[in-house]
């Protein structure tokens, strides 16, 4: 599940501007390298970033897609949505298929509760979150996986491997067998004049990539711009059932 939510709540922990984000696409020549010295001096502009980012942001509204490139298949599936996220802890994130509106993935945080909607099962999933210490986006990123710069650097290896005139590009591998199980290296791409994102890439265990393209974000000082019912718990539609769940697990399609 960490490498479908993680891009919503990495744009809550370094997005520092309220403007939308460059819809310029990255380009995909080989940039210069830089030496050591310079990408150690660079991601610690970026952590810098983050962190004065986590004081700063209230809430957020984000139009995305999602890419899935099936490399054993040659086959690929695109889905379009939103993400939104307001403090202290309310998240939304929507996706639809492009080719099939029927097929979607939903998944809504409250502030107490969790839900996960399986349109295949008809079934919501429930998981209550744990009550944890602290608020505003410490408490989100808590629960949900996403961390500050020091616990990232503990958990994930960050290399700043490159940069261009309009981007920023970050490297992330994971440590632990938990999040090798869900990823085993992923690209952030940062504008330079917003520090916002602008793409994700992941690559899964099973060697299958999963694109992020951050079409246009809004981030918000404040949570007076936000509409409190996307938050709200929703409704069970009908012949549909709630369900218990340990963890939250992808929908099947």
């Amino acid at each position: 599940m960490l490498r479908y939510l993680l891009p919503a709540l990495t744009i809550a922990s370094i997005a520092v501007s309220s403007a939308f984000a460059d819809p310029q696409s990255p380009p995909k020549d080989q940039p210069k390298p830089l030496s050591p010295e310079q990408k150690a001096k660079a991601l610690e502009q970026c952590a810098a970033g983050w962190e004065q980012a986590m004081k700063g942001m209230k809430a957020f509204e984000a139009q995305l897609d999602r890419v899935e490139q099936d490399r054993a298949a040659r086959s690929e599936e695109k889905y379009t949505g939103v993400a939104k996220f307001m403090e202290p802890n309310y998240l939304l994130l929507e996706l639809k298929k492009t080719d099939n509106q029927d097929v979607y993935e939903k998944w809504l945080s409250t502030g107490t509760f969790l839900y996960q909607w399986v349109p295949q099962a008809k079934k919501i999933n429930v998981n209550e979150l744990p009550k944890l210490k602290g608020s505003g986006n410490e408490s989100m990123l808590a629960v949900l996986g996403c961390l500050k710069i020091d616990e990232a650097r503990k958990r994930f290896d960050l290399d700043y491997v490159k940069e261009d005139d309009n981007y920023h590009y970050i490297e992330i591998k994971p440590k632990s067998p938990e999040d090798k199980a869900e990823f085993t290296w992923a690209r952030l791409v940062l504008n330079k004049k917003t520090n916002l994102p602008r793409e994700i890439r992941f690559i899964t265990p099973s060697n299958d990539e999963v694109l992020w393209n951050i079409r246009s974000l809004q981030v918000y000082a404040s949570t007076d711009k936000m509409n409190r019912i996307d938050f709200a718990k929703p409704d069970l539609p009908k012949d549909w059932k709630w369900e218990q769940s340990p963890r939250v697990v992808r929908p099947q399609q």
